[in-house]
C-alpha cells in the first residue's frame, strides 16, 4: 500500500498496527451472518486512526 504514514516513539507501537495483527474481518463477519445472527448492512473503508 501506499501513501500510509506511521509516527511513533517505539517501534513495538508499529508491530501492534500491523494488517496482519488483526483478523480478516470476512473470517469474523460470515459465520455470524451465515448463522442468522446479523445482516450485512454496508462495508466501510478506514480512512484515519488516532490512538493516543
Amino acid at each position: 500500500q501506499s501513501n500510509i504514514l506511521l509516527f511513533a516513539a517505539d517501534k513495538r507501537v508499529a508491530r501492534e498496527e500491523a494488517p496482519r495483527a488483526y483478523k480478516d474481518v470476512d473470517a469474523v463477519v460470515e459465520p455470524i451472518v451465515g448463522e442468522g445472527l446479523a445482516n450485512l448492512v454496508v462495508r466501510t473503508k478506514p480512512l484515519l486512526v488516532i490512538k493516543g
